[in-house]
């Protein structure tokens, strides 16, 4: 396991994120131990850019877990090979466990604080098992569905990313926000995530162009100019918008 952020400060070790610019605006890339939240509209990219940093920290001999929320991990490698198409390593990678696609089968509300530990139990042992260093989350929207209230939303998103801190994971948490909304539906606040990292489409005719901006970085210096991502078949790639 890693060690903590808080003994690390800002000469920390970095995460690639494996898109050369977003690890640029980052200064070497995420600091390990940190957890990040990952927004954006419906279609920005955020389950593929989750999965892009753990395949590359995968490659880098980082043990990494992907837990799926709303879809089936049938699904997830879909999506990501009709993306990725020519990456080619994503199964031997599996097959080695340097990286894990884990399901949630939660499929009614949680009504109590033991439902809620229940859940969060069970992505801690989807990380244990898998003895990650590096975890994906997607996304917090169905979890907030699954919720009757936003107070139990903060406080279940609080404990998981406590629990991610404790045991020296570093993650990132996808959630969707609609593109006119500043503040993230349901959370009371932010101040569980050391750093947030925002997805924006901007449409332009039949095509839609995808940026992504770092918003914030606890313990870390970052800087916050947008980049443009590409989505190829080759994994994402980035550059900065001419001026």
């Amino acid at each position: 396991m890693t060690t903590p952020l808080e003994n690390q400060g800002y000469g920390g070790n970095r995460l690639k994120t494996g898109v050369e610019e977003l690890d640029s605006m980052l200064f070497g890339g995420i600091p390990q131990g940190s957890q990040n939240l990952l927004i954006g509209e419906s279609g920005s990219g955020k389950s593929l850019l989750a999965f892009h940093l753990l395949y590359n920290n995968a490659k880098q001999g980082k043990r990494c877990v992907y837990v799926a929320i709303d879809q089936k991990g049938s699904d997830v490698l879909r999506n990501v090979n009709s993306a990725f198409a020519n990456i080619r390593d994503i199964s031997p990678l599996m097959q080695s466990g340097a990286l894990t696609i884990a399901e949630d089968t939660t499929n009614a509300q949680i009504k109590t604080k033991e439902d809620e530990m229940t859940f969060v139990a069970g992505v801690l042992k989807a990380v244990q098992d898998s003895n990650a260093q590096l975890v994906a989350v997607d996304s917090l929207s169905l979890l907030r569905a699954l919720l009757e209230d936003d107070r139990s939303f903060t406080r279940i998103v609080n404990y998981m990313t406590q629990s991610f801190h404790e045991l020296g994971v570093t993650s990132i948490i996808t959630m969707e926000v609609p593109p006119d909304r500043e503040e993230m539906p349901g959370l009371f606040e932010q101040s569980m995530f050391d750093g947030v990292i925002k997805l924006v489409n901007t449409r332009d005719g039949t095509s839609v162009r995808h940026t992504a901006s770092v918003q914030k970085m606890r313990y870390s210096k970052y800087d916050g100019s947008p980049i443009t991502l590409d989505m190829t078949p080759n994994g994402i790639m980035a550059t900065r918008p001419i001026q």
